[in-house]
């Protein structure tokens, strides 16, 4: 055992220099486009990011690393008597692989991406009633997969992202409950 991770180690280690030459930075930012039960209680709203992509020349496979903060603002529902609105924020950290199905030698290049994170969901209430509506923090795992298109050093991509348990209905509805939160983020970015 002992062995088996020393020899994993040493081959990470050499393996680094290698790697580090396919290391990029880059910037995002674009549309974030509530989906499913979400759509009920949130409008279009925008998102933006860094992105650190880390792979070798002529690889179809590359990995990314992703920090994006997104927002929605809520729209006004009925729930008995009062009206309540919330507004969505999420920050999230997401690690995707990025596979070129089309064009890995070209500039121009067709890529499917998905991949897992950590969310933090914010919803912050504003109501009619007397009393108000703390805000709520949920943290949760998700996970996205979508579809891009990078030209020399721009990209454009749309990506479904289901967030489980990101959805809290406590303040929302009259039932009370957690859903799994879905948007699609449409973003275009440049990576240096």
């Amino acid at each position: 055992m002992k062995r088996s991770v020393l020899g994993l180690m040493l081959a990470c280690a050499a393996a680094m220099p290698a790697a580090a030459q396919g290391v990029h930075l880059g910037i995002t930012g674009g549309w974030y486009i509530p989906y499913g039960t979400v759509k009920d209680y949130a409008t279009n709203g925008w998102d933006g990011g860094l992105t650190l992509a880390i792979g070798a020349p002529m690889v179809p496979v590359t990995f990314r690393i992703d920090g994006m903060y997104g927002t929605m603002p809520g729209k006004t529902v009925t729930v008995g008597p009062e009206t309540v609105k919330a507004d969505f924020t999420t920050w999230s950290l997401t690690g995707n692989l990025v596979w070129t199905i089309i064009g890995k030698t070209l500039p121009t290049k067709f890529y499917l991406i998905g991949g897992i994170g950590y969310y933090n969901v914010q919803q912050k209430y504003t109501t009619s009633a007397a009393i108000p509506i703390p805000t709520v923090n949920t943290p949760a795992f998700g996970y996205n997969a979508g579809l891009g298109f990078r030209f020399t050093k721009i990209f454009i991509e749309a990506r479904w992202t289901n967030i489980d348990g990101g959805l809290d209905l406590t303040g929302l509805t009259a039932g009370g409950g957690t859903k799994s939160l879905q948007v699609v983020p449409v973003n275009v970015g440049i990576i240096f």
